[in-house]
């Protein structure tokens, strides 16, 4: 009689069932495929409802649950699952139209009620936060390899990138991303040189160290040890600590000990990790040198290889690394390192320098002193907290690092917008004179050949520039000006280093992006926006911040009024509620999960306009700008309410 597998609808406990009998998932790990491929699965309609809504083939969704039966979850990991499954949150469209996040009803609420479907959530999840594009629907192929499937049982790369697209955003909340970048800086010699040719490891290597770890978490493999590169090896640091509780020790090249989860670390480990920057080679191949720390491995040695060439999209920056998640106390020292610092050492230049810029945006927001038209245009943000003292305040408040300069800030901006202009490009001035980099000796002072202007990026040193650093850190608090959080959801580094970049690539922009807003002075490089992003509303952009991949590869969002990128979704808060409020126009939500309609997911929102050809003014996002103007110009009494004003005007939204 064939076996039956059952898939819950997630009415029960987290955790709490089986997904089929331990003929087909016997205790020891090894599935019985043959059984597998002949059994019967039951489940309702509703359930296939909720696959076929989130674009997952309900059988990948059964194999992944059976080559998770390779992995264990310990107490502690089941406990940060559920609290993970706790922590998601999801906000209702005005109207209860579209849904944002990840609700009662997404596919991972079924997917987690058996101990199968949670080890697979864990894993898909984890993958997702530390690997971009097709990287984790790689590896899960590969684990599909190393559990025996046939080849006529495996999901498809397409098939596996549906799933972990599913379970994307479920950890971005945790702790988990931020303790995979301590992990990361645990090392000395991170971060390592930045730029386009940042080595990686081949993800086949990841995917058996991977592997290797689930057996030790099924008692099948006491121990092992791991050698690579710093960002796969503290991925895999991560998931085996924070997951399966195993006792951990990683040291560098050196033989030091960088970190170990035993007082006797030698006896009681189950994972050694020993971080390599070298290049790593397969040890049968010419050239290999092992690592002068083989003789303190435990037990199987895997070497995570290099992957041959760059993993990249066509036509964009997106990186394979998302990098981990840093704490906002300390964001700007940990990502720009000795740069940042030495910022710090002309404290009243920068410090001016931003009072200064918070009088500029100050004079654009409420355009009077003489700014002309074209100026304005730019501004895109109407809060109180993108300009004059609210810069300040919401600057401190994102960067408690810039606490110190909270005086030299104010005295910048008690000065007239003419005043301001001249202080600002003076202060810029002297810290280019400290920054030294090749930028500062040659580009910013007019030293290079006017034919070199305009040099792409790849050309400049390894080091980060304090101008542009400070180019950067107007634009990221302008942007988190207007952006609310999900609770607990901290930035990238990898976030960070887009910002940086586009910056830097506005600033090598050539001499005809200068003599056009010449009027406005040196500001300009934090303000415009060079590229396709023009195409995106710039308050969406702050989602790079969080996903550490570049909207530059989305197409045609302009008329975008929600985007869902790396398991996060950021969305206009007016399509929540209309309010009568000027400052609550251009805010957005950003929250893990996706966008529903109608009962599926989707990764955006954006007018019809956009796609039959409609004039941009009657798009959705300017006609409820235009309402709200017309609202606000309004003296409502006690007989006509705001409320009253909008049932009278709500036809309008839907003309």
């Amino acid at each position: 009689m064939p076996d039956r597998i059952q898939i819950s609808d997630g009415s029960s406990s987290p955790m709490t069932q089986s997904l089929a009998n331990r003929t087909v998932f016997p205790q020891q790990g090894s599935v019985e495929w043959g059984r597998l491929f002949s059994s019967i699965v039951e489940v309702s309609v509703g359930v296939l409802s909720r696959y076929a809504a989130s674009g997952v083939d309900s059988y990948t969704a059964i194999v992944g649950q059976a080559l998770c039966n390779n992995f264990s979850l310990a107490p502690l990991g089941r406990r940060h699952v559920e609290d993970a499954l706790k922590g998601l949150t999801y906000f209702r469209s005005y109207g209860d139209v579209l849904w944002f996040g990840i609700g009662i009803n997404h596919l991972i609420r079924s997917l987690v009620a058996t101990e199968q479907g949670a080890s697979c959530l864990a894993l898909c999840g984890a993958l997702s936060e530390c690997y971009a594009g097709s990287v984790p629907a790689e590896m899960m192929a590969e684990m599909a390899r190393y559990s025996q499937a046939p080849d006529a049982l495996r999901p498809s790369v397409s098939q596996w990138s549906a799933l972990i697209k599913a379970c994307a955003g479920v950890f971005s909340c945790t702790a988990f991303p931020k303790r995979i970048q301590h992990f990361m800086t645990l090392c000395p010699t991170y971060p390592e040189p930045r730029g386009e040719d940042r080595p990686i490891s081949n993800p086949e290597s990841v995917a058996e160290a991977l592997w290797a770890i689930g057996k030790i978490s099924r008692g099948e493999l006491a121990s092992v040890t791991v050698i690579g590169r710093i960002e796969a090896a503290a991925y895999l640091a991560a998931i085996a600590e924070w997951f399966f509780d195993l006792s951990l020790e990683i040291r560098d090249e050196g033989e030091t000990l960088l970190y170990s989860t035993s007082l006797h670390h030698a006896a009681n480990v189950q994972l050694s990790i020993i971080f390599q920057s070298q290049p790593t080679t397969q040890p049968s191949l010419p050239g290999y040198h092992p690592s002068p720390l083989s003789l303190q491995t435990v037990g199987k040695t895997y070497v995570l290889k290099d992957y041959e060439e760059l993993f990249r999209y066509p036509h964009s920056n997106l990186h394979i690394y998302r990098s981990g998640r840093l704490d906002w106390k300390h964001a700007l020292s940990s990502v720009f390192g000795s740069d940042f610092k030495k910022l710090l050492t002309v404290s009243r230049a920068f410090g001016l320098a931003l009072g200064n810029a918070a009088r500029i945006l100050k004079a654009i927001a409420s355009p009077q002193d003489g700014i002309p038209p074209e100026i304005s245009a730019l501004n895109e943000v109407f809060c109180d907290s993108s300009y004059g003292g609210g810069f300040i305040e919401n600057l401190i408040h994102w960067f408690p690092e810039l606490q110190g300069l909270r005086t030299y800030m104010e005295e910048g901006l008690r000065v007239s917008y003419t005043h301001a202009k001249t202080m600002y490009e003076a202060n810029v001035s002297q810290i280019s004179s400290v920054c030294l980099c090749s930028l500062c000796k040659d580009v910013w002072t007019g030293k290079e050949d006017e034919e070199e202007e305009g040099r792409e990026v790849k050309d400049v040193d390894d080091r980060y520039c304090c101008v542009v650093l400070v180019d950067a850190i107007i634009d990221i608090a302008r942007c988190l000006s207007v952006t609310e959080l999900s609770e607990n959801l901290y930035p990238t580094r990898r976030g960070f280093e887009l910002f940086y970049d586009k910056r830097l690539d506005t600033r090598m922009a050539p001499s005809s992006l200068r003599d056009r807003f010449h009027g406005i002075g040196p500001i300009i490089f934090a303000l415009y926006i060079r590229g396709p992003v023009d195409d995106l509303k710039s308050s969406f952009r702050v989602l790079e911040l969080f996903t550490g991949q570049n909207l530059d590869s989305v197409e045609n969002f302009k008329a975008a009024s929600a985007i869902c990128d790396a398991g996060l979704c950021a969305h206009l808060n007016i399509l929540r509620e209309l309010s009568d409020s000027g400052q609550n126009l251009g805010r957005i939500t950003i929250v893990p999960g996706r966008i529903e309609f109608q009962a599926k997911l989707y990764d955006y929102v954006k007018d019809a306009g956009s796609v039959t050809g409609m004039r941009d003014d009657d798009c959705l996002y300017p006609r409820l700008q235009d309402l709200l103007d017309r609202l606000l110009s309004t003296n409502f009494n006690e007989s006509r309410s705001l409320s009253k004003t909008l049932q009278v005007l709500r036809p309008k939204l839907r003309e």
